[in-house]
């Protein structure tokens, strides 16, 4: 990103003052927080100058630790000081500036979302996280999500975010809705819970409960299929039990196709339990619950079929039970993917399923 004086960056990925580089997480250095602009502000003009660049964002801007900020347009001009793991909301034409501490006064873990459907599930994508409609907003999840969403690039149709309060009561303009956090549950490791290679060990956060039941619906499990799309790209949803692992896997595959080539991601999310509870618990019940988010590439020969490996994995979400250590990224065989909307497609690995599980694989989008 070149520098330049006072040059307005419209930012679709933004890094910290002093990043080398700039996608994934933007996670400022010791010391150091983010500044928020929520829709009324940048219609008005306003936008924050980090150091000589003027930015203006729908997404939380990451500012390192020293850095020179200050919030300007068309009246103001004023200096913004922003203390260590701290969010500087500003609001409405008039630029109500609020300071929230992360994980004290705002969730550190959640945000919401103002936008549509379409936009809040390409951040998700992007951060792998879960995302839902609760009261006519969009709530996002993700383990530090500020890090991880200040990384992103800004889907369109996203009008802004929202930091969600901890029991603080936030200013007249936001007014995001209030949750209480509640400390996670302490389990034991369920015997049947997923056996997945060991590897380095992952440190991630667990979630607090949401509810105190598994949600359960008919089985099988069928997605919508979008409208008639061309090649292969879009968003690409299954759920298959497995029986080695005594879990069902619910799999996002997020595709882009040039030429022959493709390239994207995964979400796999995964939870321990019988058949007959298809869906993802909504409790911390003593069985595993996690999302991998994977990142890969494969072609799409000349009879249509996709065939897509990861590469990468990495833990996005640990949810409750027992953390996962190793994970063995998937491959998918994905048959009259080219302009088709669902495909019995085979989904296998170099661990459990060398011999290939099938997967039902429904284009839900065509983005």
């Amino acid at each position: 990103m070149k520098r330049g004086k006072r040059a307005t960056v419209v930012a679709g990925c933004m890094c910290a003052v002093g990043m080398a580089s700039c996608g994934g997480a933007s996670d400022p250095e010791p010391g150091g927080g983010y500044v928020l602009l929520d829709p009324e502000a940048r219609q008005a003009g306003l936008s924050v100058e980090v150091g000589e660049q003027a930015v203006t964002s729908a997404l939380p801007i990451a500012v390192s630790a020293g850095a020179h900020v200050a919030l300007v347009g068309p009246e103001e001009n004023r200096t913004l000081e922003i203390g260590a793991g701290e969010l500087v909301y500003v609001e409405g034409a008039r630029a109500n500036v609020t300071h929230l501490q992360i994980g004290k006064q705002i969730a550190a873990g959640e945000v919401r979302l103002l936008g549509d459907e379409h936009a809040a599930g390409d951040l998700a994508s992007q951060l792998g996280g879960s995302v839902e409609s609760s009261l006519g907003e969009w709530h996002l999840r993700s383990p530090e999500v500020f890090a991880a969403i200040a990384g992103a690039h800004v889907p369109e149709h996203l009008q802004g975010v929202a930091p969600v309060t901890l029991g603080i009561a936030p200013s007249p303009a936001a007014a995001p809705r209030a949750i209480i956090a509640a400390p996670a549950p302490q389990v034991s490791s369920p015997a049947n819970a997923p056996q997945l290679a060991l590897g380095p060990s992952v440190s991630v956060e667990a979630v607090a409960p949401l509810a105190s039941t598994r949600v359960q619906t008919e089985l099988p499990v069928t997605f919508a299929p979008a409208a008639e799309c061309s090649g292969a790209s879009g968003t690409w949803r299954g759920r298959a039990y497995s029986s080695p692992h005594e879990a069902y896997y619910d799999f996002t595959l997020q595709v882009r196709e040039r030429g022959s080539a493709v390239q994207g991601t995964v979400v796999a999310e995964f939870w321990s339990g019988s058949t007959e509870e298809v869906d993802p618990p909504q409790a911390c019940s003593g069985a595993q619950h996690v999302k991998v988010f994977e990142s890969g590439s494969g072609t799409v020969d000349d009879s249509g079929t996709m065939h897509f490996a990861s590469k990468t994995w990495r833990v996005n979400n640990h949810l409750c039970g027992p953390h996962v250590v190793g994970y063995s990224p998937d491959r998918f065989d994905v048959p009259a993917a080219r302009g088709g909307g669902s495909s019995d497609a085979l989904l296998s690995d170099d661990a459990v399923w060398v011999s290939g599980l099938p997967v039902k694989l429904t284009r839900v989008s065509c983005r």
